[in-house]
């Protein structure tokens, strides 16, 4: 049976506290979870496309990491701003391991806007969790097109506007 002596004014959380064992979460020991390293790229200034397919944003926004081990997950964060479309606009993010040719597309998503008759500006903010298992270099870059191909599609629509990208290393 474990003794716990409590003082007869309660606990002052200012004081140091030494602890023994393992620390435990439910039936479990809690590990992992912390950050190992922060990259982020921004870009200013408008970018302006009419991609049918998804195809990357711009350059500005392509951000490498390399994790310090294969358990790493990659916690990838996107936020642009004066985003534009005609009518729907597809975002993902696209990712090449060690410079390779092969790149997939995560997280899809479908955003939709006004319509042909509007001039709408939006902020788009999407997040995805990625399990590389390399200790190679990835590229990670946001991709877009518009739904039939045709229609302009921009970020940053007024000059003074910044979008980023911003890639997180989660520990195992």
């Amino acid at each position: 049976m474990t003794l716990v002596k409590v003082r007869s004014r309660g606990i002052n959380l200012a004081d140091t506290f030494n602890f023994t064992g393992t620390l435990q979460q439910n039936s479990g020991a809690i590990a992992g979870g912390k950050i190992g390293q922060v990259k982020t790229a921004n870009r200013e200034g408008s970018v302006t496309a009419s991609p049918s397919s998804l195809s990357s944003i711009t350059s500005d926004l392509e951000l490498a990491i390399t994790p310090s081990a294969t358990s790493s997950k990659i916690l990838i964060q996107c936020h642009f701003v004066g985003v534009y479309a005609q009518d729907w606009l597809y975002m993902s993010i696209g990712r090449s391991i060690s410079g390779g040719s092969s790149t997939s597309n995560l997280c899809t998503g479908q955003y939709g806007f006004g319509g042909a008759q509007t001039d709408e500006h939006q902020q788009v903010a999407y997040s995805f969790l990625d399990s590389p298992n390399t200790t190679s270099s990835v590229s990670y870059y946001p991709t877009w097109r518009d739904d039939n191909g045709n229609e302009n599609v921009k970020i940053n629509q007024e000059n003074n506007q910044c979008s980023t990208i911003t890639l997180f290393e989660v520990l195992a």
